[in-house]
Formats: C-alpha cells, sequence, structure tokens
C-alpha cells in the first residue's frame, strides 16, 4: 500500500464519503474501495419532487373542505 496503516485509511476513505467528497463504497468485508461517478442531479427528480409537494397541499385542501361539510 501506501505506508500507512490500513484502519487509518479506512478511517480517512469513510470520512471523505460522509462528507461527500469522494463517491465509493468501502467493502471492508472484501477489502475493496468501490468507486463511482460523480452522480449528476436530475432535473426531473427535482420536477416530480415539487408535482407531489403541489399534490401534498391540494389534497390538504380538500379534506379541510371535505371536514367542514360534513
Amino acid at each position: 500500500m501506501i505506508g500507512l496503516p490500513r484502519n487509518i485509511i479506512e478511517t480517512k476513505l469513510s470520512n471523505m464519503i460522509l462528507d461527500k467528497t469522494f463517491f465509493g463504497v468501502l467493502d471492508q468485508g472484501n477489502g475493496w474501495l468501490v468507486i463511482y461517478d460523480e452522480p449528476q442531479r436530475d432535473e426531473t427528480y427535482d420536477l416530480n419532487l415539487n408535482v407531489i409537494k403541489t399534490m401534498s397541499g391540494v389534497v390538504d385542501l380538500l379534506y379541510e373542505k371535505a371536514s367542514s361539510i360534513a
């Protein structure tokens, strides 16, 4: 390796993965580091999230109206 103890390297890589400065997974059972490409933000996700929030508001308003009628 690079002359450092394995546990120090694993700890540093774990911190980098959790901080999202490095994208990957540590497979400690096999001693592997799986590296991923940096994820790209999908605009479809943001649009669908907005639709869900809007629909939630509509359902809440319909519930309030139905409760006031009953």
